[in-house]
């Protein structure tokens, strides 16, 4: 959106539970960096069950 600040002055957080954990597995704070509307956070790779953080704006 025109006039709308930057994703990267958000202090957007992302975590990720896995399983009945009550503690975060993953903590992903938004990027200072990057130019762009899209917070691309991580990857999951369902084979092998895994998280593979990526952290980008684009």
């Amino acid at each position: 959106m025109n006039g709308s600040p930057s994703i990267t002055s958000s202090n957007a957080i992302v975590q990720v539970y896995i399983g009945n954990s009550n503690i975060a597995s993953y903590t992903f704070v938004v990027p200072s960096l990057g130019s762009g509307r899209t917070w691309n956070v991580f990857e999951y790779n369902a084979s092998t069950k895994t998280i593979i953080p990526i952290n980008t704006i684009s």
